[in-house]
C-alpha cells in the first residue's frame, strides 16, 4: 500500500482558452474507480536506472528536497526550509548556490515556490506569500530584478511555461485571503509580472488542503494530501484538475486534452476522490488516486483507497501498480508534484536508511552495494534517475 497524504485552442493576449466541453473531446478514458489487483511494475524492465550522489560539501549541504529540476546538463535542488537553491551538474558535482535570504531590496525573506528556466539559465523564486514578490536571479547567483506579484491568490504550485509565462496553481483551500474563485490556474507574464486567469472549465474547485482556523482566523492545525494538479515533464506543463475530467498538455500556448477521466470529484457527501498525473512518459501515464474525506472532530484530512495508475498507452491498459526497483529490492516513489524533468525522465529521492539497510541486508545490486560504499559519511540523500524506454 502506498502512503500519501484532435482539439487545439487558441491563445489570445496570452489567456489560454478552451472551446470544448468533455463530453466533446475524443481521448482515452481512464477510470480512476474501478477496483483493480496491484501488480508488481518493476523499473528496469522498462526503463534504464542509476543513483546519481549529489555532491556534498560544506556549501551544498541539503536539508529538504523541496523541489527538482533537471536538464541534460544540469539539477537544480531547492531547499525551502534553508532558503538555498542549489545547482549541480549531470553527474551530481556542485557548481553553485543561491542562497540571499534576507531583507534587502535583491534578497527574499524566504523561498515558497521556485522553479528553473534552463533555457534562459535563470531561476525564480515566489518570496514569503504575504510579501507577494518574484525574484529572479541567474544560475550564477546575480540578482536579475523583481516582480510585484500581491494580487495573486497564494500558488501552491509553479512551472516555466514559455519563455514570456510562468504557470501557477493556487489552491482553493481555505487559507488564501485572495478568493481563488473558479480560475486557480493562472499566467504570470515575467517580463510585466500581469497574471491571467487559464480558462479552464473549474466549476467545483477541490483542494489537496484542510486548515482548522481559530476564532481569529489564525491557522491551528493544517491537513495535506500529497496529489498535485501540476506536472512539468519535456518541457511541456500537464494539468489534471480535481474536478475537471480532462487532463491536458500545454504546448505553444495552447491546451491539448491527453485523457478523460472518470470517477473523480464528489464520490458521496463529504467523500472526493483526487487523482492526477504523477509522471508521463512516451509509453506510460501514471497516476495517482486516494479518496479524501474531512473528519470532524478533528478536522483532519482522511485518506483511503490510495493507488498508483498505470495507463499504458500502446496497449490501451489500466493496471493497479506497484513501483519496484530490483537494484535496491524496494519499492519507490515516482514522485513529480515539484519536479522539472526531461521527457521519459523520472527522479526518486532514495533515502540514505534505505539504502543502508538493504546494503546491511545485503539485498542490493553489485551496482547499487557499489554505490554505497562510494558514499561519504554526511552525503546527501541520492536520487534514483529512471529513464524510461522509447
Amino acid at each position: 500500500m502506498k502512503k500519501i497524504i484532435t482539439t487545439i485552442f487558441a491563445c489570445l493576449s496570452g489567456l489560454l482558452l478552451w472551446s470544448e466541453t468533455p463530453n466533446s473531446v475524443h481521448v482515452p478514458v481512464i477510470d480512476v474507480s474501478k477496483p483493480m489487483k496491484e501488480i508488481r511494475f518493476t523499473l528496469e524492465d522498462a526503463a534504464n536506472v542509476k543513483l546519481i550522489a549529489l555532491e556534498a560539501t560544506d556549501e551544498s549541504l541539503i536539508k529538504a528536497y523541496s523541489s527538482i529540476a533537471m536538464s541534460s546538463d544540469r539539477i537544480v535542488v531547492s531547499d525551502n526550509a534553508q532558503g538555498q537553491v542549489f545547482i549541480f551538474d549531470i553527474d551530481g558535482r556542485f557548481i553553485n548556490k543561491i542562497a540571499h535570504r534576507g531583507q534587502g531590496p535583491k534578497e527574499y525573506q524566504a523561498i515558497s515556490l521556485s522553479c528553473v528556466d534552463f533555457k534562459k539559465h535563470l531561476i525564480y523564486i515566489w518570496d514569503y506569500f504575504i510579501l507577494g514578490r518574484l525574484k529572479i536571479y541567474d544560475f550564477s547567483g546575480r540578482f536579475v530584478k523583481q516582480l510585484n506579484v500581491a494580487n495573486s491568490p497564494w500558488p501552491d504550485q509553479m512551472f516555466v511555461m514559455d519563455d514570456d509565462n510562468l504557470m501557477i496553481w493556487c489552491n482553493p483551500d481555505n487559507l488564501s485571503s485572495i478568493p481563488v474563485g473558479k480560475h486557480p490556474y493562472r499566467l504570470v507574464n515575467v517580463n510585466s509580472g500581469k497574471i491571467t486567469p487559464v480558462n479552464i472549465n473549474v466549476n467545483h474547485s477541490i483542494s489537496n488542503k484542510y486548515a482548522v482556523k481559530d476564532a481569529s482566523g489564525s491557522v491551528k492545525s493544517l491537513s495535506v494530501l500529497d496529489i498535485y494538479p501540476l506536472i512539468k515533464t519535456g518541457g511541456n506543463v500537464c494539468i489534471s484538475d480535481f474536478s475537471n475530467p480532462l487532463i491536458y498538455t500545454v504546448s505553444e500556448g495552447k491546451l491539448y486534452p491527453q485523457f478523460k477521466r472518470t470517477g473523480i470529484g464528489n464520490v458521496s457527501t463529504g467523500l472526493e476522490r483526487i487523482s492526477a498525473l504523477q509522471n508521463l512518459t512516451d509509453k506510460y501515464a501514471f497516476l495517482r488516486v486516494a479518496n479524501k474525506r474531512i473528519e470532524k472532530n478533528t478536522g483532519r484530512i482522511e485518506v483511503s483507497d490510495e493507488k498508483i495508475l498505470c495507463y499504458e498507452r500502446t496497449t490501451k491498459t489500466i493496471t493497479d501498480v506497484d513501483i519496484y526497483c530490483r537494484g535496491l529490492n524496494s519499492s519507490v516513489q515516482l514522485t513529480q508534484w515539484q519536479y522539472e524533468l526531461p521527457s521519459n525522465t523520472a527522479v526518486s529521492i532514495i533515502p540514505l536508511f534505505l539504502l543502508e539497510k538493504k546494503y546491511n541486508d545485503g539485498k542490493l545490486s553489485d551496482e547499487f552495494h557499489r554505490f554505497y560504499e562510494s558514499l561519504d559519511e554526511d552525503a546527501n540523500q541520492p536520487l534514483l534517475i529512471t529513464t524510461f524506454h522509447q
